[in-house]
């Protein structure tokens, strides 16, 4: 109980503080200066409350290691991409062979 106490108060305060921010900025411009320090002061309390929650960090450590897993798959896939745009594919041929016991074998010839 005690994250979730601490959880959605921080959602709501930094819902309140992006909206704020977004109002100033859609304001004509003689503004007034205490609606951005109203919403960063909500954000950073709301920011606050959410660092504090356990349930936050492991979703973050989640999340780095999905993000990691993704720049990794894309590396990857770049480097991957690069060599097959250098290198000729080489031509694979491809027997199914019994022997005289029969047993059947699956040969991979690849010429060099």
């Amino acid at each position: 109980m005690g994250d979730l106490a601490r959880l959605l108060p921080g959602v709501l305060f930094c819902a309140l503080g992006l909206a704020a921010g977004l109002v100033y900025v859609s304001l004509p411009p003689p503004k007034d200066r205490v609606l951005p320090a109203f919403a960063s002061f909500v954000l950073l309390y709301g920011t606050r409350l959410l660092t504090g929650s356990e349930v936050l960090r492991r979703a973050t450590i989640v999340l780095g290691m999905l993000v990691g897993n993704h720049l990794l798959s894309a590396v990857d896939a770049m480097i991957s991409a690069r060599l097959k745009a250098r290198v000729p594919p080489a031509p694979i041929e491809v027997r199914m062979q019994q022997d005289i016991y029969g047993v059947w074998f699956l040969t991979l010839q690849i010429p060099h």
